[in-house]
């Protein structure tokens, strides 16, 4: 579907995908503002493009809600400076509920607390190189996700803490379902700090062996923008120094991901005890009874799950090229 360009159908720089439960594809192109749309058979529908101004940037899953539209945990309006001027980061993380019209209408159904603005320095972070100087907030590790899941009957479950605790909630009205589980944050350690940071090197080193440029968008206040090309050195240099200065926060998370199934099943993925680990996964019912737990080194978390147990997997074949492998999983 779609191909780079300007035109109907073609993307300038796509981020994000959404599947309907009939089929219909929405991309979400950052160059263009908007969602491309597609018919279940491939072919273009239409493009549909943000209201209200300014850069919109998603982040997190871009996740079908039964009802139509769509919902995204974290996403927002933001500002990037290629310069010194970059002020804090957002002070409330949202989860927002997108309907297509004439154009895109966004609605911030969960309102919570960012922790980066909590307990971090909030103070932006300049690198500079050879190229170009780059202002941001610092990068941060340890801090609890905005993880989203959408059940079947359209309520939302979310994880937003340290602690095992999933909320559960119907668009447009307040939590009034908390699922929990008798398992504690631990403390961070100096030597899980180091690891993260050696973590993130040898993930960035990984990139970077594919070769190539970097590109960057820079978006204004009031939306404008472009790409600019910035060399790999340049970049490296930029994300190494980001990497040396991150800051941590105090707990390690119990919960390190959230998916729902077309089933209404909760699949909680369990961080591991070192850093960079799987941990178990546990399988809730929507109404918070405890079903199992699967151990990380006997079951993977599927990428995406579909309807009748069907779960999708992004695997490499023995030549590493990318593949898509569809199981059923039954849960008992």
């Amino acid at each position: 579907m779609g191909r780079g360009g300007d035109g109907p159908g073609e993307f300038g720089m796509p981020l994000a995908i959404s599947v309907t439960t009939e089929g219909e594809v929405r991309v979400f192109d950052l160059g263009k503002q908007g969602f491309a749309v597609f018919n279940p058979d491939g072919s273009f529908k239409n493009t549909v493009p943000m209201g209200g101004g300014g850069m919109f940037v998603p982040t997190g899953n871009l996740l079908s809600h039964p009802g139509g539209g769509m919902v995204s945990g974290g996403a927002g309006r933001m500002r990037i400076s290629i310069g010194s001027d970059a002020g804090e980061g957002p002070s409330t993380r949202n989860i927002n509920l997108f309907e297509l019209g004439e154009e895109v209408e966004m609605t911030s159904i969960y309102e919570g607390w960012n922790p980066a603005t909590v307990g971090g320095s909030g103070r932006a972070q300049t690198t500079a190189t050879g190229d170009f100087q780059l202002s941001a907030p610092p990068m941060r590790a340890f801090d609890p996700d905005l993880m989203v899941g959408v059940l079947p009957d359209g309520k939302i479950a979310l994880v937003d803490s340290t602690t095992y605790e999933v909320k559960i909630f119907q668009p447009g009205e307040e939590v009034r379902q908390r699922l929990r589980r008798p398992l504690s944050p631990r403390p961070v350690t100096r030597r899980d700090q180091e690891a993260e940071k050696d973590r993130q090197l040898e993930e960035m080193a990984r990139r970077e062996s594919s070769g190539g440029a970097g590109t960057f968008y820079v978006m204004g206040s009031d939306g404008g923008g472009g790409s600019r090309r910035i060399s790999s050195p340049s970049i490296t240099a930029m994300m190494e120094d980001r990497i040396q200065n991150m800051e941590f926060g105090e707990e390690m998370p119990v919960i390190g991901g959230l998916w729902a199934d077309w089933d209404g099943h909760l699949w909680l993925g369990r961080l591991g005890r070192r850093v960079g680990d799987a941990g178990p996964i546990d399988i809730l019912s929507a109404t918070g009874d405890y079903l199992g737990t699967l151990a990380p080194e006997e079951f993977k978390m599927p990428d995406a799950f579909g309807p009748n147990g069907l779960a999708a997997y992004i695997e490499t074949d023995e030549l590493d090229v990318p593949r898509v492998v569809v199981r059923r999983i039954t849960v008992h």
